[in-house]
């Protein structure tokens, strides 16, 4: 036994905000006056033994799916230059691929897999794929959706309106028209902003915080700079498009700095990550041969698709018409990436250039990051996003309501609050919040401090406290008691403005939790001894 108290999760009856929602759902099963309010309760207690749902947001044209696509490691939806996906569409991890077709006017049936474009693209004429549907819910053998649901999503301020109005209702930015409407809304935010950095895109993410206050806020939400491949240059090909895309961006962001509203802003370059699980064995072929080409003349071909694909020069024994689809799948950055790494392992398989493609192209660390700040704060997120809106929709039912469905509400309420107070991971969330509005007066040191013993490392008690591993019950509490003295002299003193103070204070109390979990687990360990 390693003696080391558990972490927030395990130390917490697991079964408890479960119980609550069953006991608020007794209470108004049956009430015709507080149907909505039921269904918003049934919607929150079942997304609560859910992965987190993180929808994929931005601008039409702005390569949603290549990310999602990208983000899974499978090729699976469709993408195109122009406006594609016209249904939201939920990725969630199933043995074999699975198609569940929703339809507005609330009836569900089974599709199959190969029918998925059918059903979410829109077609060459503009026409909707398929009349009355609401959503496609898409399951795929994907390690990563093990840990979240994805929303692939229409485009904002798409050229079809319709398309944008089906996202901003899965974002929650519209009033839901019933419970399953409701099971829509994400629990975070992946927003992507275009490489050439548009002022569209600023006024879109301006357009989310204002119809969502608390919503769109790092707490929530993770920017990503799409399509930095484009930022390749065959003229200097070895230079990094993502370090390219991050700089020319420092300079040229209008409007409100996206720290405001993103915990991290990040470069991805999804279409080789997408490229590179579209590889068949045949366009590993053409890479090979692709590979034995000078380097500055194979990135002098790439600087035009159709010079790549029709020039003879340099092709070695490869044909036009494998350089097309060698093209299309990676573009001419990953093709050249996917070259150059074979030209320096040339016995590299396909999987291993597969795992080289997606380390290079950002989407790795993206993961990475969305596990990290979302994947240690799932519960909390979960628990927070469906409080709201059940309390929206209780605070909806008192008009009208007689003096037995006000009993109930106020009984409802009551039980919603007793179990907010418990939960002190709410409260963290709240302090993250203000943090994130702006808080003032912190040093560098305790910025890093308020993120970590909130869970962003982890929320095991040595990850809150920044300790390795396995570090002595004795010294996590000396520990322990250091910081609690420290953030008590700060929220209590005259050196931090009122909003700051109010941080601290919950700092404390999260220093003074853990302070008590290392306690137990020491008297426990020494009874059992």
């Amino acid at each position: 036994m390693s003696g080391h108290p558990p972490s927030q999760s395990e130390s917490q009856n697991p079964s408890r905000s479960q119980t609550v929602f069953d006991e608020c759902l007794n209470l108004t099963r049956g009430l015709p006056h507080l149907a909505g309010l039921h269904g918003e309760l049934a919607a929150a207690r079942e997304r609560l033994g859910r992965p987190l749902r993180v929808a994929i947001a931005g601008q039409a044209s702005r390569g949603k799916s290549t990310l999602v696509n990208a983000m899974i490691g499978r090729d699976e939806l469709a993408v195109g230059r122009a406006e594609t996906t016209a249904v939201v569409t939920e990725l969630s991890y199933a043995d074999r691929p699975a198609v569940t077709v929703r339809y507005e006017d609330g009836s569900v049936a089974r599709g199959r897999p190969e029918d998925l474009h059918r059903l979410t693209v829109r077609g060459g004429d503009g026409e909707r794929p398929a009349p009355g549907v609401a959503r496609v819910e898409y399951g795929v053998p994907s390690e990563f959706l093990k840990s979240f649901r994805l929303l692939d999503t229409p485009g904002l301020a798409s050229v079809y309106e319709e398309d944008g109005s089906a996202t901003e209702e899965a974002l929650g930015l519209r009033s839901h028209r019933d419970s399953e409407s409701a099971l829509r809304a994400a629990d975070a935010l992946v927003f992507l902003i275009d490489s050439e950095v548009h002022e569209e895109d600023f006024a879109l993410v301006e357009r989310f915080a204002e119809k969502t206050p608390g919503k769109v806020t790092p707490v929530y939400a993770i920017g990503v700079y799409a399509k930095c491949d484009l930022h390749w240059r065959a003229s200097d090909p070895e230079a990094d498009p993502l370090e390219r895309m991050m700089r020319a961006s420092g300079g040229r962001q209008p409007g409100p700095q996206l720290s405001r509203y993103f915990f991290v802003t990040l470069p991805v370059a999804a279409v080789a990550a997408h490229g590179a699980a579209r590889l068949t064995p045949g366009m590993l072929a053409t890479l090979r041969a692709l590979s034995r080409t000078d380097p500055a003349e194979l990135a002098s071909r790439l600087r035009s698709g159709r010079r790549f694909v029709d020039g003879a020069d340099g092709a070695g024994e490869t044909t036009a018409e494998d350089r097309l689809a060698l093209f299309e799948a990676l573009q001419a950055w990953g093709v050249y990436r996917a070259c150059r790494h074979l030209a320096k392992h040339p016995e590299a398989g396909g999987d291993e250039l597969r795992a080289h493609l997606r380390s290079i192209s950002g989407v790795d660390t993206l993961n990475e990051r969305l596990s990290q700040h979302f994947g240690n704060r799932a519960a909390f997120i979960k628990l927070h996003s469906g409080l709201h809106r059940v309390r929206r929709s209780a605070a909806a039912a008192k008009p009208g309501a007689d003096r037995a469905e006000l009993a109930v509400l106020a009984l409802v309420e009551r039980k919603l609050n007793s179990l907010e107070y418990e939960d002190s991971s709410l409260d963290e969330l709240n302090a993250l919040a203000a943090f994130y509005a702006g808080v003032t007066g912190f040093t560098d040191e305790e910025r890093e401090e308020i993120l970590r013993v909130t869970g962003e490392h982890g929320t095991r008690c040595e990850q809150r406290l920044g300790q390795e591993e396995g570090t002595p019950l004795r010294a996590l509490e000396a520990h322990a008691v250091a910081r609690v003295a420290h953030w008590a002299r700060r929220s209590e003193g005259g050196s931090l403005p009122g909003r700051s103070r109010y941080v601290a204070r919950i700092i404390r109390d999260s220093y003074e939790r853990i302070l008590n979990r290392v306690r137990q687990a020491h008297a426990l360990l020494d009874i059992r001894e």
